[in-house]
């Protein structure tokens, strides 16, 4: 059935023969008078019949008679097919004409007029190329095509209605249907030709009233398809073929499959093998040819858009599926169809597919294929069953990756694609139970390698370049500092600290958190003169020792150090020691002894510090206490009992290393208070007094601050003993 453009109406063709004189093929046309003697009145009323869909002038579809609507005279040539009777009506002087009746009526006259003889081929019709329709007759003499055999018993097939769908996606509406008898023996053309055509958008077609004396025959369809990629209809049309045997098969669905068994097939049966057998062999060679395993006992039962009972059905129609998205691909209509005219030709006479290029192009398609927007593209053509063919898309390119089935027992396997011709060659992929997916660097460098010690990193298998941490158990990335520390801060570092040297006179401390992350807790500073290590740390925008000096200058005083206290307290100095007075390693406070009443000193001082420190003055004590948030507790060192509220918020560990006695150069209090010395010396109030005075800061249980020569009671005489801290000099 087709439509007519120029007269806008529908025109139909039953049964059609070649032309016994080599012409091109005919359609049989019925003339209004038979057609008017084969049925009259009015098929009924009811809304008219439904218009060509915008975009699609090719055909007029209902699903029941009430829906044609009256045929009136403004519908006058419209053909209607009725799915509900499997024919078309034709709307003929106000009156629609069951054109299958009338087709039935002409049909014993085309048994003794219309099959008129026509040639028989002499080689098996193979299909040489998607692109091109097989020939409709034959140049050799027409005698031997026998008219008078299509009668009686000699009929194997007879008034049998032949249906399917064709698709590549479906087939568009109009496209021709060519159903074509074979001989028995080497299914050879017979000259007896049907022609008809798709009846709806998914590709439906009906060949009513065949009658065949052989039971083998080609079906072909010819036109425009639908894209599943791109949802749309391609821009040139393709041939897909079938062989069958219809001995007792009424349908027989036209598909890639079908196709690309075809040329086997035939092959086979020239080869001695029976239809049958040839066909059943194709498909499965096709099958193994694509990784699949073998299941299709039919490819003329194969839809993409049906639901079967059996499973082995579903799986085969979803195999049928994915072979039409590879070919399709992202190919135009020409590199579409060379595609499958190069597999065929491949396939014919050895039932393999050597194109290994092609394989590998299609495999690296299957790992992109969205398998959600094609389901979206086929569902935008009202076709509401769509087999899995995810299942077999990713069996097919798991195999040509070589690497195989992804199943629970292969959990955590990874392995590499070795198919040279893949663009993915190389790359490594992870079995997740269900599927194969990319396997991260982690996954492929560490597989295989056994993770029994925390903390420990190795190198990469594949990269060697790439460290790697056992943590808990499994593998992760480290982070830059455990692999500069060559050790990994896991549950089982946690707490322990590693260190290495910035420069020569600095030491970094970094700690294994409670976080999993190394955190800097303090830099080691050198005393290159004795070779001790300080503690320091880095508050607001001033470095400070988070110890007190412990250095044993020959000025310092002798009884500095109580009951072996220097490890735990650091030594005590008076303010001239504190000052280098005498110049030992400075000369910004030659001179500033107890004795002197003012002290010209050149700020920084460095004093008894060590080389790149300095005695902090005044004005540099209460920055750092501001940035403590003005809070004693934060300065102090923990675990000290009369320090109960000790906070160390900062890392300055403030020790209660004891305050002055009063003139008496001593210490006192022991445990409970701290006092430091600073760079600046201080005025007292009394002028006649010989006391001698400098600020110094004081650090108690509830508060702190600086301490000066405001009174005379002041502890800051510069004959006392207190500890010193040292400041990193700016830079």
């Amino acid at each position: 059935m087709a439509w007519n453009r120029k007269t806008n109406t529908r025109v139909s063709s039953k049964n059609v023969i070649a032309n016994p004189v080599g012409v091109k093929q005919s359609i049989v046309f019925f003339s209004f008078s038979l057609l008017l003697a084969a049925c009259g009145g009015d098929s009924g009323s009811g809304a008219k019949g439904s218009e060509p869909a915008e975009g699609d002038d090719d055909g007029r579809e209902v699903a029941t008679l009430v829906d044609m609507g009256r045929c009136t005279s403004e519908r006058e040539g419209d053909t209607v097919y009725v799915t509900e009777k499997l024919t078309d009506f034709l709307c003929q002087n106000k009156t629609w004409v069951d054109l299958s009746e009338v087709a039935n009526t002409s049909s014993s006259d085309a048994d003794t007029n219309g099959k008129s003889s026509s040639s028989k081929g002499t080689e098996p019709p193979s299909i040489a190329s998607s692109s091109s329709s097989v020939k409709d007759t034959e140049s050799t003499s027409s005698s031997s095509f026998d008219k008078d055999a299509y009668t009686g018993n000699n009929l194997v097939v007879k008034d049998r209605s032949i249906f399917g769908v064709a698709q590549k996606g479906p087939f568009k509406f109009g496209s021709p249907v060519y159903l074509r008898e074979l001989t028995k023996d080497k299914l050879e053309y017979t000259g007896m030709v049907y022609q008809d055509e798709i009846n709806s958008n998914k590709g439906d077609f009906v060949i009513p009233k065949v009658n065949l004396i052989s039971p083998y025959a080609s079906i072909e369809v010819r036109g425009l398809y639908r894209n599943e990629i791109t949802g749309d209809y391609s821009k040139d049309s393709i041939s897909l073929f079938a062989l069958t045997d219809l001995t007792t098969r009424t349908k027989v669905n036209v598909n890639l499959l079908t196709h690309l068994e075809y040329n086997r097939a035939m092959y086979l049966v020239r080869k001695g093998y029976n239809v049958e057998a040839a066909k059943k062999q194709a498909s499965q060679e096709i099958m193994t040819a694509f990784e699949l395993p073998t299941t299709v006992s039919s490819s003329e039962d194969l839809s993409v858009f049906e639901d079967a009972h059996d499973n082995n059905v579903n799986y085969a129609n979803a195999s049928l599926m994915m072979m039409s998205l590879l070919f399709l691909g992202e190919r135009s209509d020409t590199e579409f169809k060379k595609t499958i005219d190069k597999f065929v030709q491949d396939f014919e006479k050895d039932g393999s597919w050597d194109d290994e290029e092609t394989k590998a192009a299609m495999a690296d398609l299957a790992t992109e294929i969205n398998g959600s927007e094609i389901r979206i593209n086929v569902a935008s053509w009202n076709v509401l069953s769509i087999p899995s063919f995810e299942a077999p898309l990713e069996t097919f390119w798991n195999n040509v990756y070589g690497l195989g089935g992804c199943t629970v027992s292969r959990s955590g396997v990874v392995l590499k694609n070795k198919n040279a011709k893949s663009k993915n060659a190389d790359v490594y992929y992870k079995c997740s139970g269900v599927h194969w997916v990319n396997a991260t660097p982690l996954e492929y460098d560490t597989y295989g390698v056994a993770c029994t010690m925390d903390g420990k990193l190795i190198s990469g298998n594949v990269n060697s370049n790439n460290k790697y941490v056992c943590d808990a158990g499994s593998f992760r990335v480290p982070t830059a500092k455990e692999v500069e520390f060559n050790l990994g801060c896991t549950n089982y570092t946690r707490g322990a600290v590693d260190t290495t040297y910035v420069n020569p006179d600095t030491i970094e401390v970094w700690s294994c958190a409670t976080t999993g992350e190394y955190e800097l807790q303090y830099l080691l500073m050198e005393d290159t003169r004795d070779g001790k290590i300080y503690k320091t740390v880095t508050i607001g925008e001033q470095r400070w020792m988070a110890e007190n000096l412990n250095y044993p200058d020959s000025l310092t005083y002798r009884g500095s150090c109580y009951k072996d206290s220097c490890a735990k307290y650091g030594r005590y100095y008076n303010w001239a020691t504190a000052m280098d007075s005498a110049g030992v390693f400075s000369t910004n406070s030659l001179g500033c002894g107890n004795g002197v009443y003012y002290c010209p000193s050149v700020y920084p001082v460095r004093g008894i510090c060590p080389s790149g420190w300095h005695l902090p003055d005044t004005e540099e004590w209460e920055t750092l206490y501001s940035a403590m948030g003005s809070s004693p507790y934060a300065m102090q060192a923990k675990g000290f009992e009369e320090w109960p509220n000790a906070q160390d918020a900062f890392g300055f560990s403030a020790v209660p290393a004891g305050c002055p006695r009063k003139g008496y150069g001593s210490i006192e209090d022991i445990g409970s208070c701290a006092e430091f010395w600073t760079a600046v010396s201080a005025t007292p109030i009394s002028y006649g007094t010989t006391a001698y005075y400098a600020y110094s800061w004081w650090l108690h249980k509830d508060n702190a601050g600086l301490r000066d020569a405001s009174s005379f009671n002041s502890s800051a005489f510069r004959s006392n003993i207190m500890s010193v801290r040292c400041l990193q000099d700016p830079n």
